[in-house]
């Protein structure tokens, strides 16, 4: 990352930047450099430069080597470019940029919950009528609606501390970002190919265990090349990136998922009259009767088929048979039918 000076010094290949109506103090960068440091797109810092960083003399376009005119910034523009050079490595990168690159996971999202919750507190704690004992608990209330859940007064005073003194989001997540322990062994050890694999064998109506699609996949990353870990890991990817729902669907199969995680559509009894609408159903009854069959007695449990009023419950018409069977409903209906007050 290399910003462009102030000083009209001559550049290679001939090329000199026409004078500049800032001071030599503030340094420029280019609409690719500032795209870098600020996690945009270049669509998203041109609309910026024309419509907000332009009519206010931060941003301007200038004549390049390769001919066209392109946008260059200011670093008074964005507290990210203010500090660009502060946070510069040694290869010419932004420190901060290669961090929230190489942090994923439940890290990233814990560490901007946070960031917002400093930023919060910083415009929470400027008004100069709050008074912490009094007002607290509103603004505990309000963030544990927002993110679920808030820190200590103390802690929030702790991180307003670490982050940077402006409300620059990005530089406020790589300040609070969890730094202790190893980083995850998920995402480098897994190789796409090998969990897309993993997948395909795992998330299968043939219900192959985990011991034998992990067995599986192991035998072929070795032809492949991939990058396969232990099953341990392959369990806690398991959790990290599939829903109880997805496998009960896929291994299971549609019907299974509909018992177990389909909502039920709520009925309402209230919303029929007596006699409106009336319910029929089979019933296998908890005891044995004799029947005479085949020339000798035999035991037998009996089935009863009913139909009952769905506003009432009143037991309308019903037949005890050997089996529910579609002539025992309509024989069960007519009963119902031919009742007295029907």
């Amino acid at each position: 990352m290399t910003a462009v000076p102030t000083q009209s010094g001559q550049r290679d290949g001939g090329f000199q930047p026409p004078s500049l109506t800032h001071t030599d103090r503030v340094e420029w960068f280019t609409a690719a450099e500032t795209c870098e440091l600020l996690g945009k797109s270049r669509g998203q810092v041109n609309r910026l430069c024309q419509q907000q960083w332009g009519p206010r003399g931060l941003a301007e376009k200038r004549a390049t080597a390769w001919g066209p005119q392109a946008w260059h910034i200011a670093s008074t523009a964005h507290p990210r470019l203010r500090r660009a050079f502060i946070e510069r490595t040694d290869d010419g990168q932004s420190s901060v940029t290669q961090l929230l690159t190489s942090t994923v996971g439940v890290k990233r999202t814990e560490a901007e919950a946070r960031a917002m919750m400093t930023i919060a507190y910083r415009k929470w704690r400027m008004r100069d009528e709050v008074v912490i004992a009094r007002d607290w608990p509103a603004f505990e209330a309000r963030m544990t609606e927002q993110h679920g859940y808030c820190l200590s007064h103390r802690r929030m005073q702790t991180m307003d501390q670490l982050c940077p003194t402006s409300d620059d989001f990005a530089g406020c997540v790589a300040a609070l970002i969890d730094r202790r322990g190893r980083p995850s062994a998920t995402s480098t050890v897994c190789s796409d190919g090998a969990w897309q694999r993993f997948c395909g064998l795992y998330l299968h109506p043939n219900q192959w265990s985990l011991a034998k699609c992990w067995r599986t996949v192991r035998a072929e990353a070795q032809e492949h090349g991939w990058a396969w870990p232990a099953r341990r890991t392959i369990e806690k990817l398991i959790k990290q990136r599939l829903t109880p729902e997805m496998i009960c669907f896929k291994r299971e199969g549609p019907e299974a998922w509909r018992r177990a995680y389909e909502t039920p559509i709520g009925q309402d009894p209230d919303a029929w009259a007596p006699g409106q609408c009336w319910e029929g159903d089979h019933s296998q009854l908890d005891f044995f009767i004799r029947v005479f069959r085949g020339g000798k007695w035999q035991h037998s449990r009996a089935w009863l088929t009913a139909w009952i009023d769905r506003r009432t419950r009143r037991l309308m018409g019903w037949v005890i048979s050997h089996g529910g069977t579609a002539a025992t409903i309509r024989q069960a209906l007519l009963v119902g039918l031919r009742a007295d007050g029907v």
